[in-house]
């Protein structure tokens, strides 16, 4: 299901999601997910000014994807800390 909502908010340019595809786990945590879902390319992952970009444009891609969980796929606002 995540799959299928992902590559129809990729398609449609709804979300900006990097991505067709992701994955969502489960941790052991309560209430915590790890997920495979940003995607950054292009930069020298040897050059500090590079590596910094990439973090920056890291995070940027992480709050698309909550966003596009929270809405589409899980229907729920998770709280900030």
């Amino acid at each position: 299901m995540l799959k299928e909502k992902m590559a129809e908010a990729y398609e449609r340019g709804t979300y900006g999601l990097p991505r067709k595809e992701g994955s969502a786990h489960e941790m052991c945590q309560p209430k915590c997910i790890s997920t495979v879902a940003v995607k950054v390319v292009d930069l020298d992952p040897l050059d500090v000014e590079g590596i910094t970009k990439a973090e920056i444009e890291g995070r940027r891609q992480s709050f698309i994807f909550e966003d596009f969980l929270e809405r589409k796929y899980l229907d729920i606002k998770m709280p900030r800390s």
